[in-house]
């Protein structure tokens, strides 16, 4: 799988749990196994392990490996407005 730079440097320059996730928080049809599937998604894009040299991929990872830790595919909407 190849990674593309801009996917590693939109979740290093993502705001907000959403966006490290690629989702929108605005998104109504937003469910818990959406979050959890986007979860999934971007960690096997920015995964060092599949990026191979890509610059910045472990800290990419890290930053999606952050939301997972924070349980965020199990909060509401309304609980997730932070920055990471």
């Amino acid at each position: 799988m190849l990674v593309r730079a801009g996917e590693i440097a939109r979740v290093l320059a993502a705001r907000d749990h959403f966006s490290v996730l690629g989702l929108s928080a605005d998104d109504e049809a937003l469910t818990d196994d959406a979050v959890r599937s986007a979860y999934r998604k971007a960690q096997l894009r920015v995964h060092p392990d599949k990026a191979g040299d890509a610059a910045g991929a472990e800290q990419a990872s890290k930053r999606v490996n952050e939301v997972g830790a924070l349980g965020f595919f199990v909060w509401s909407r309304r609980h997730v407005r932070m920055v990471v």
